[in-house]
C-alpha cells in the first residue's frame, strides 16, 4: 500500500526501500524524538539529576484560623507572664 501511495504521489521509492524502512515519515521521527526526550527527562528526574521547578501562586486562607491563632498567642503570652511573677 505504501508503494502504491508513493507511486501515486510521484515518489520514486522501490518496494525494497520501503520494506527496509528507508522511507520514514517525518511525523514518526518527531513522535520518536519526543518520546525519547520525555523518557530521558523522567529518568533524570527519578535519578535525582534534575528537579521539577515549582512556583507557589496562591495559599488557601481561612480568616477563622488566623483569629484562633491570634487568640492562642494572647492566651499563651498571658500564661507565660503569670508564670514569671
Amino acid at each position: 500500500m505504501l508503494y502504491k501511495m508513493s507511486t501515486y504521489l510521484g515518489y520514486s521509492f522501490s518496494r525494497s526501500e520501503l520494506e527496509k524502512d528507508v522511507y520514514y515519515p517525518e511525523g514518526h521521527a518527531a513522535i520518536e524524538a519526543d518520546a525519547e526526550t520525555i523518557r530521558r527527562g523522567f529518568a533524570a528526574l527519578l535519578r535525582g539529576d534534575i528537579s521539577l521547578p515549582m512556583r507557589v501562586t496562591d495559599f488557601p486562607y481561612d480568616n477563622s484560623v488566623t483569629t484562633e491563632q491570634d487568640a492562642l498567642r494572647h492566651a499563651l503570652t498571658a500564661f507565660l507572664q503569670s508564670q514569671t511573677k
